[in-house]
Parts: structure tokens; sequence; C-alpha cells
């Protein structure tokens, strides 16, 4: 079988175990040797899910689905994974009346747009001017009519005009307050009467999420990230494969020279739909365009570590 004789089928019966030894091994080796044969053969096998969870599956694929995925803890947590999507999905569109919501406005400014007989939007406009003109001269009308409106009032309750025509100089005019001996100054009027330097605000956090399963024998290539220039943090989702410990410990790295770029703290994992994941943010300035590497190093009760997942992506800007 060469590297361009296949189709959906072959691969269909490839995964669920249904061709023959020589053509099962010559398939195995493209997987690993040909990157189109690699992103064929992973949108074959989401299909296949997809069609077992919708009930889609009759005859042979039927029967040997469940020895080929269900037989293993991964195919079962891919499964579950499946489930809960379709689930979401059906859920979103019987609860989603934004369709229907949107249409309105539009149909609303059609109808004022479609309006034939323009008279009668001309006398409702003259109509409101002239009735903003009432509202604005009685508002004007009622602050004339009130006493000396505008003059400011002294402490002692008489006018700034008064006081300035007085001939008399006030002897207390030029005077500055000087503190007495029992004079105490409040520590605390003292604080609300001094300017207090305002900070910056904090910009805004921007953060994009991702979720990123465990590499398969049957990827080769690492998914793609799209991640834009005005992004602080990526929150990614680490779908971990079964182990014996809670906790885990996430480092990335350069997939070229596998320098270490970041490295987490030790971070308990949590279960979601059934399935154990990691949630980890890591910031968003440390990648910048390339392949990269996240290994996630499980931590165990008495000290030790050992590594037990790897996640290969490529981040796009």
């Amino acid at each position: 079988m060469s590297k361009d004789n296949y189709n959906e089928k072959t691969l269909r019966e490839y995964l669920l175990g249904l061709l023959p030894e020589a053509d099962t091994e010559r398939l195995d080796e493209l997987s690993v040797t040909e990157e189109k044969f690699a992103q064929d053969l992973r949108r074959v096998e989401d299909d296949l899910i997809d069609a077992y969870v919708n009930d889609e599956l009759t005859g042979r694929e039927l029967l040997h689905f469940p020895r080929q995925y269900l037989r293993s803890q991964l195919g079962v947590e891919r499964v579950r994974f499946a489930q809960a999507l379709r689930d979401s999905n059906q859920l979103r569109d019987e609860q989603d009346p934004e369709t229907e919501v949107e249409t309105r406005p539009i149909a609303s400014a059609r109808s004022l747009l479609s309006f034939g007989d323009w008279s009668t939007l001309k006398w409702g406009l003259v109509t409101a001017s002239l009735l903003i003109c009432l509202i604005v001269s009685w508002f004007i009308f009622q602050q004339l009519r009130q006493p000396n409106a505008g003059t400011p009032q002294l402490p002692d309750g008489t006018a700034k005009s008064e006081r300035q025509g007085s001939s008399e100089p006030d002897p207390k005019a030029n005077e500055k307050p000087t503190p007495t001996g029992d004079a105490k100054i409040d520590p605390e009027h003292q604080a609300q009467q001094s300017p207090t330097p305002q900070a910056n605000p904090p910009s805004p956090s921007r953060v994009v999420a991702f979720v990123l399963k465990p590499q398969l024998r049957t990827v080769s290539q690492p998914v793609e990230l799209t991640i834009p220039n005005h992004i602080t943090t990526v929150a990614l989702t680490l779908q971990l494969e079964p182990g014996d410990t809670t906790y885990y410990r996430p480092i990335l790295t350069e997939a070229s020279s596998d320098r270490a770029v970041w490295q987490g703290g030790s971070v308990k994992s949590t279960t979601t739909d059934g399935m154990s994941v990691l949630q980890v943010r890591v910031p968003g300035a440390l990648l910048t365009q390339g392949a990269y590497k996240i290994r996630v190093v499980g931590v165990y009760p008495d000290g030790t570590t050992e590594t037990t997942s790897e996640y290969n992506f490529r981040i796009v800007r």
C-alpha cells in the first residue's frame, strides 16, 4: 500500500483494527513519517468518535469500536469528552434566543427608513423642537426669579458685593491665623486636607483560553494556537492521563532546544465532566511565535517526581 493509496474507509478500518497485519504496519509507519497522513488520520478518528456518540455506527464498526476505544482509560475519556461537548451544544441551541432578539432592532430600523409619509415625521420634529424650547425657557425663568442669584455669600451671611462697598477696612482681612499654645492640630483633619496622589489604574487583563489533549501515537504534528498581540495571559486546560497523584508541576520549554522558558508551582488537578484536568496560566509575553512543549511532572507524597504527560503546540501571532 503506497502512501497515497488510502481513503476514509481504509482509515476507519485501520483505527478499528479491521485491516490485515501487513497493511496495519505500513499505516503505522505512515502515521509517523507522513504529515498529511497523520492529519487525515486524526480527522477520521474524531469523526469516528462523534459518529459513535451520535449513534451513527452500524455493523462491524459498531461491534469493533468498544474493543478499540472502551478498553483503555484514554479512549473512555475521549468518548466522555465528545458526549459532554454534544450535550453542551444541544443545550446552547435550545436556550439561545439571541437570533430572534437581534433581528428586532434591524426590523425597526428598516420600518423607519421605509416611512412613506414624511410630512407627518416633519411636523413631529417641529413639535419636539418647540417643546424643548419651552422647557429651556422655563428653566431660565426659574433661575432669574431666585433672589441674589449668582451672588456669592460670605460666611457671616452678607453678600460679597455689600462687604466690598463698605468704606471701612476690615482689620482682620490681612491677619493670618496663628496657632496658640492650647491649639492642637487634628491629624485626621490634616490628612484630609493634604492631597494624596492617585495611582494609575492597572491595565485590564486580557486572557485567551485553550484546551490541550494528551499526545497520542496517531498525532505527530503540534496543534497551532493563535494568540493576538494584546493578550496578557494564556489560560491552558490540560487533559491529564490517569495517574497515582493529584498534584502536578507544569514546565514550559522551547521545542527546538528544550530550554525551560517558564515553570509553575505544584498545582492540584480538578475534575471536569468526569475528566482529570490541570489549569495552567502562562504570561502571554513569554509566548512568541514558534514551537513549544509543556511537560507535566507528577509530584508524589514521598517527594519523588515523574513526567506523566507532554503537550506539543505551536504559537502563531
